[in-house]
């Protein structure tokens, strides 16, 4: 009975710690809000995009109890129908040519092809009877892989840039809506406070998709998305349960991955790597971020009891750089645990590979269907409720294929028996195989994707309705923050990425508007850092005693 009381007790404390920096986090996002709000009113377009967009970065790093919210939207929507409108120039619809229609995709960063810009460079190679063009946001074109531009070349479509250095947000959410003027139909792969969307497509001239990309995360795009693309069906209950999208308009898209055939051998591809035959190796690869510590223990050393048993198994990583808990591991497990950072030649380590674990506690899902595709056994580790599924491994295929475990002690048991049983082995890895073949590999793609399509041009000019704004707080609310909470503190994020965009004149005065109504928030490491990026250490001691004097 103590225990249990016990339990009960740290199950009460943690709820109210979720449910007060919830709250916390709300006032962050209505602070921000309030402020767009203000500039909206007196018609300073630029300023009240940038305030909204940074309410929207909160409120997806700083989880507020909602997925979307009404009230930034409709300010943005605003902001596309007066302040583009006010400065207007005639936007013609270009005739379309029905044998090639043509697709618009805007992305906010492609500098890489892990993960969903993947799915994005797939989707074009994949879709050829169409031809698909690229706005990129976030950076020049210089920027963007080369097997990424090849790929829109052949469609015969276009590369824009449309960063920061091309104007404000007016002028290119401007530019935006021009070029779709002349396409079909406009995907969203965009981040999840991506304000320039909502501002270009307030007044729609054609259908517009978006790509669930982040579906356990708040995001801008409700409103102006004839059609939400989920990838996974946790991802689509959640669209529809907390951001209010229609059952017609909640569509799901299998994430699309190249057939994989192997080259090499798994002895052939393990020597290569310098790895005995019969060394068993179990794999994982994904972004350094989705293998932090959870409950006090850490990714590498979860996996050292399950090596200590088994003398001949090996755990690689890639993605995570070496730190002092993998170097740990690594002396504690006899040199059997490693990282190795970054790197593009993965095939090879898929091919040598007998087990694939999936990182935690951030899951990886395109990493566990390239996997599956070579025909390995899949493990995952979901220690939460069926009301979190969205913090797990789930896609059409997945469900089919993947070991779940509830708890580390169970995890590292299905490890132990994998790894002890070849046959288990391969018997699981034909499962993976044949489950993902039927709807991630293009041939079966495709027809879905041709229905999205269709749907699309049916739903096109229906509104939109986000639900009111409401705060939630149920396990996966209070998951949240501490699986995805904010490493970088707003108010230097604040002046690295935006101050600067505001006209020279501005940033003073903002900065004393951001000190005086909100005093707690802007630090004196972040002031002189922002200051010291603007060029501006002049002024330094003059701001500190103007705060100093607003705050007495």
């Amino acid at each position: 009975m103590k225990s249990s009381l016990s339990l009960a007790e740290t199950r009460r404390r943690s709820w109210e710690e979720g449910y007060r920096t919830i709250k916390e986090n709300y006032g962050v996002f209505s602070h921000f809000l309030s402020i767009a709000q203000s500039y909206l009113h007196h018609r300073d377009y630029c300023a009240a995009a940038l305030f909204a967009e940074i309410a929207a970065y909160s409120a997806t790093w700083k989880h507020a109890g909602f997925f979307a919210n009404r009230e930034v939207e409709d300010l943005l929507l605003a902001i596309g129908r007066m302040g583009l409108e006010e400065n207007r120039t005639a936007t013609i619809k270009k005739p379309l040519d029905p044998a090639r229609p043509k697709i618009l995709h805007v992305a906010s960063w492609v500098t890489g092809l892990q993960g969903l810009n993947r799915l994005l460079w797939r989707w074009i190679m994949c879709d050829s009877l169409r031809s698909h063009s690229l706005a990129v946001t976030g950076h020049e074109l210089d920027k963007i892989p080369e097997i990424l531009r090849e790929a829109v070349v052949q469609s015969d479509g276009y590369i824009y840039a449309l960063d920061e250095t091309t104007g404000n947000i007016l002028r290119r959410a401007k530019k935006l809506r021009e070029l779709a003027a002349s396409a079909d139909l406009v995907v969203l792969h965009c981040q999840t406070e991506e304000v320039l969307p909502l501002i270009a497509f307030a007044n729609k001239q054609c259908p517009v998709l978006f790509v669930n990309n982040a579906d356990h995360a708040f995001w801008l795009g409700v409103s102006v998305s004839d059609l939400v693309i989920n990838l996974r069906e946790s991802g689509r209950r959640l669209s529809g349960e907390r951001r209010g999208i229609v059952a017609e308009r909640n569509v799901l898209l299998p994430t699309l991955i190249d057939r994989r055939n192997r080259i090499r051998d798994r002895n052939v591809a393990k020597k290569t790597l310098g790895l005995q035959s019969d060394t068993i190796l179990l794999l994982s690869i994904a972004r350094a971020p989705k293998y932090k510590s959870f409950d006090g223990v850490s990714y590498a050393q979860a996996h050292v009891p399950v090596l200590l048993k088994h003398k001949d198994a090996v755990l690689w990583v890639i993605g995570p750089e070496e730190d002092e808990d993998w170097r740990k591991a690594y002396e504690t497990s006899g040199g059997r645990v490693r990282a190795f950072g970054y790197r593009w030649d993965t095939d090879i380590f898929y091919e040598a590979a007998d087990v694939y674990v999936d990182s935690f506690p951030i899951v990886s899902i395109t990493s566990l269907l390239e996997a599956g595709s070579y025909g390995l056994p899949l493990v995952s580790r979901y220690p939460y409720s069926d009301a979190c599924r969205v913090l797990g491994a789930d896609t059409p295929a997945l469900d089919k294929c993947i070991t779940r475990a509830k708890t580390l002690e169970e995890y590292q048991s299905v490890l132990s028996r994998l790894i002890g049983s070849r046959v288990l082995r391969e018997q699981l890895g034909k499962q993976s195989r044949k489950a993902i073949e039927e709807m991630h590999f293009p041939e079966n793609w495709l027809p879905i994707l041709e229905d999205i399509y269709s749907r699309a041009t049916r739903c096109s000019g229906l509104e939109q309705n986000i639900p009111p704004d409401k705060i939630y707080l149920c396990e996966l609310d209070e998951k949240i923050p501490k699986l995805y909470g904010l490493e970088m503190s707003l108010d230097e994020f604040l002046f690295h990425r935006y101050l600067k965009q505001f006209p020279a004149r501005d940033r003073m005065r903002l900065c004393l508007r951001l000190g005086v109504s909100h005093p707690y928030f802007i630090s004196r490491r972040a002031l002189t850092y922002g200051l010291r990026k603007l060029g501006m250490k002049d002024a330094l001691r003059r701001l500190l005693r103007r705060l100093k004097m607003s705050r007495e």
